[in-house]
């Protein structure tokens, strides 16, 4: 798999322009290792990820083991799977870089 980084973080700097990420309850669809995941949960969001991706997972899991924030989950699971209760859970869905 090809991996695409921003080290600039000009993705997160866009989104931050349409969304204020402090104290939203945030769906990150198709979050592969994490790398928006962390960035909007440092923004103050709540954040549930997901990726039927078992591997991605499994990497982002990792990093979050590292990592000081404790409002990211990772489950492996796709997207049709997101029903309509559930999906109202949140305040705020990204997906990003994902088909």
């Amino acid at each position: 798999m090809t991996r695409i980084i921003d080290e600039q973080k000009r993705e997160i700097e866009l989104l931050t322009r349409l969304v204020d990420f402090r104290g939203k309850r945030v769906l990150d669809v198709g979050c592969g290792d994490g790398r928006l995941a962390f960035l909007m949960a440092e923004l103050g969001g709540s954040v549930v990820s997901i990726d039927p991706d078992i591997e991605a997972i499994t990497e982002a899991r990792t990093k979050a083991s590292g990592s000081p924030s404790t409002s990211v989950s990772f489950l492996v699971a796709d997207v049709n799977a997101v029903t309509l209760p559930w999906s109202s859970a949140f305040d705020v869905v990204v997906f990003s870089r994902s088909l």
